[in-house]
């Protein structure tokens, strides 16, 4: 963006815009009567002289070309003429028509169907032809340069000055300064576009200002909040650091905690089942949940395969355990305290996720509130007051995109 305020200097520089009024008709008399003044001038009526007959030689050349059916040396004379005098009339013609049959069918058949195009084509002159090109061509590919010079070579200024105004804003709003000054000076004084140059102007020197005021930009709203606002700022603040270092900002599904309660009630069955495990059901829904609790705890992802074998193995675990610990130590109790052991670890988990997402939303809310009836309104009160300051010297959609650049608190 500063690349283009600065290429702003650049395009007035060009254009030759200056702020100084001429001198008196006895000084003008006296500058055109020195000798440099008298060279200068013969050396561009001498330039002037030959670029004209550069540009008719040309053209008697495109002429040949054309009628030697020579497309590809007439289309790089077109482009050498355009490039030398893009409002031409017949050369613009020729540019449209060198790029094919087909286009000029197809330009012809949208304004007066398939059936008329050929004939009417023939009964067009050269300059009605270029109007059909540039409206069925040039405006419908979006090709706005050659539109614009199609319609200055066909004397509607006001349609081109349109195209202009149309091209101005476009690059305002993609915030391309230099090529917007540049559109709307030759849109002239359709509607606000004097308007708009202007502010494109006063832009190169404000801006300066307007860095200075907000300094940082990414910290602009977080020090102004501060200045005003210093204890709803620290507390805010704080529950910013507290959300940072809680654990739990987010909740399990419903299904986990179901696969809790179910290791639970299944975990106690199995207490009570002998050491051969008559009941078989209770270790295959423990396998089943404890899988489910492994994976949401944990936060796991084993894909179907793994998971299948997972739950096989922790359904399969328990009768084992309790058919060895009863074959070599006596009894099959300590294989059901491991069992139970497991099942406790799950559900004190759970009750730390509860208790913490709960303590987590509370901080949300906090901060919510803070910011919904402090920061919020404060900051959109600044960024007014900022852009009413600035509005009046560059410009509605200037401040906005100048605005747009600060990075927000809340």
């Amino acid at each position: 963006m500063d690349k283009d305020l600065k290429d702003i200097k650049s395009f007035d520089t060009k254009s030759g815009t200056s702020s100084t009024k001429s001198g008196s008709s006895e000084t003008v008399v006296k500058r055109f009567d020195s000798a440099p003044a008298a060279q200068t001038v013969t050396a561009s009526l001498r330039s002037a002289e030959s670029f004209a007959q550069e540009y008719v030689e040309k053209l008697g050349k495109l002429e040949e070309a054309v009628k030697a059916e020579d497309h590809t040396y007439a289309k790089k004379l077109c482009d050498e003429l355009l490039a030398m005098y893009p409002d031409m009339v017949s050369v613009q013609y020729y540019s449209y028509v060198l790029e094919g049959v087909e286009t000029v069918y197809e330009a012809y058949k949208k304004r007066y169907g398939s059936s008329n195009a050929v004939e009417q084509f023939k009964k067009d002159s050269m300059e009605e032809c270029l109007e059909v090109f540039v409206v069925e061509i040039a405006e419908a590919k979006g090709d706005l340069d050659r539109a614009y010079h199609g319609y200055r070579a066909l004397k509607n200024t006001a349609k081109a000055k349109y195209i202009r105004y149309q091209q101005g804003e476009k690059a305002l709003k993609a915030g391309h300064y230099a090529t917007a000054l540049g559109y709307f000076a030759q849109a002239e004084d359709y509607r606000d576009a004097e308007q708009q140059a202007r502010y494109l102007r006063r832009a190169v020197q404000v801006k300066p200002e307007f860095d200075k005021h907000v300094g940082n930009g990414k910290t602009f709203f977080e020090r102004r909040l501060t200045e005003e606002l210093p204890e709803q700022m620290a507390q805010y603040k704080a529950l910013q650091k507290q959300r940072d270092d809680c654990k739990y900002t987010y909740n399990e599904d419903t299904i986990y905690y179901v696969s809790i309660v179910v290791m639970m009630v299944t975990c106690i069955i199995m207490l009570f089942d002998d050491a051969e495990c008559n009941m078989v059901w209770p270790y295959f829904a423990w396998g089943i949940a404890g899988t489910i609790a492994l994976h949401n705890a944990c936060v796991l992802d084993f894909r179907l395969i793994l998971s299948s074998l997972c739950a096989f193995a922790m359904s399969c675990a328990i009768p084992f355990s309790k058919i060895l610990a009863e074959q070599y130590l006596g009894t099959y109790w300590i294989a059901m305290l491991a069992a139970l052991a497991v099942t406790v670890f799950f559900f004190i988990r759970a009750i730390q996720r509860i208790f913490g997402y709960r303590k987590c939303q509370k901080i949300y809310a906090a901060m919510d509130s803070i910011k919904n009836n402090y920061l919020h309104n404060r900051q959109e009160r600044i960024r007014s007051e900022l852009i009413a300051q600035y509005k009046p010297e560059v410009g509605e959609t200037i401040i906005k995109q100048w605005m747009d650049n600060l990075e927000t608190f809340c």
